[in-house]
């Protein structure tokens, strides 16, 4: 990839941020990598000092380095601000889903990305697993039939995919855009993706005293021709991530964490399938991300997919409300 970017700025410091650095260098000779620190507090992933060449305190020194390319990996409230200093910029960025906070922060973005020109990658990288490559290529090819419902449930404990202590972590804090909607939000994306636009949106969320957000929710969504529904949890053990959608000749579900497929086809039977293991979607992410950046593709999950996201989650939030007296 002759052309590809060879500057890396990455804004963030957790386990996210290092793992794109791992992505960018297996798929890339030659690279630099700089870390944007602007709060100036210690790096969350200690290591990822060790990963990058720079390490610059402001976006005047950050931006004066000239990067070639940005990844956004920090706390959801900050995406917004990263994005806005890195498109002005006019360089490609991928960052990290959820988008923002709500559907009204990521529009402050829409405007700013069409002039600048440069692809926005939002990283849902459940798109690349490939047993989801593999349950989307028999839905969208048609041989099942129309797709007429989908069922995702997805539940893993916050403390076997945080590395803070939970009460330090951004998924468990309402100001920095925690909770299981948006932490959880594949699903979402997933169900859109494949059910096609959303008419309605309703459902109801969990807050046990002790925490300040949500850790477990329920939504439903009206497609035009398709209903679907996501159950999302932050507690369950052991974990769970399925995914299934009913046809009009036939079904398909897929356990995200094994990587089975069952195929039911309109003869009542059923075939099963493996795949590999869902750790490559990473590397299948940056991969599509780098062709986002030479021009050579366009992102499968852009700034008006991911708001449609924040859509759905503002109306489950709406909706879950409770009454005041």
């Amino acid at each position: 990839m002759a052309n590809a970017p060879r500057r890396w700025l990455v804004v963030g410091s957790g386990a996210i941020a290092a793992r794109h650095i791992k992505c960018v260098s297996q798929l890339l000779d030659d690279v630099s990598f700089a870390r944007l620190s602007s709060s100036g507090r210690s790096a969350t992933f200690p290591a990822i000092d060790d990963m990058v060449d720079e390490i610059f305190e402001s976006w005047d020194t950050a931006l004066a380095w000239n990067p070639g390319a940005g990844i956004v990996a920090n706390a959801t409230s900050g995406h917004i601000t990263a994005l806005q200093e890195l498109l002005t910029f006019g360089v490609p960025v991928l960052v990290e889903k959820p988008l923002a906070r709500s559907p009204h922060e990521a529009g402050r973005i829409v405007e700013l990305a069409k002039r600048s020109g440069q692809p926005v990658l939002v990283g849902y990288c459940l798109r690349f697993h490939p047993a989801v490559k593999r349950l989307m290529d028999l839905v969208v090819s048609g041989g099942l039939g129309s797709p007429v419902q989908c069922t995702a449930i997805v539940g893993q404990h916050i403390e076997d995919w945080r590395v803070q202590a939970p009460e330090s972590t951004v998924s468990l804090s309402a100001q920095l855009g925690g909770g299981a909607l948006l932490e959880l939000s594949h699903e979402i994306d997933l169900a859109i993706t494949l059910m096609g636009q959303v008419l309605k949106t309703e459902g109801f969320t969990s807050t046990p005293s002790r925490y300040e957000v949500e850790v477990a929710a329920s939504l439903s969504m009206l497609h035009e021709q398709a209903v679907s529904s996501v159950s999302m949890n932050m507690l369950q053990r052991p974990a769970q991530r399925t995914f299934t959608v009913v046809a009009t000749e036939g079904s398909v579900s897929a356990d995200l964490i094994t990587g089975e497929i069952a195929i039911s086809g309109p003869d009542g039977q059923t075939t099963h399938e493996s795949v590999e293991p869902g750790s490559v979607m990473y590397l299948e992410q940056m991969r599509h991300f780098i062709g986002c950046a030479t021009g050579d593709e366009s992102p499968v999950s852009d700034l008006w997919s991911a708001i449609a996201v924040l859509n759905c989650i503002e109306s489950v939030r709406r909706s879950s409300a409770v009454p005041q007296q």
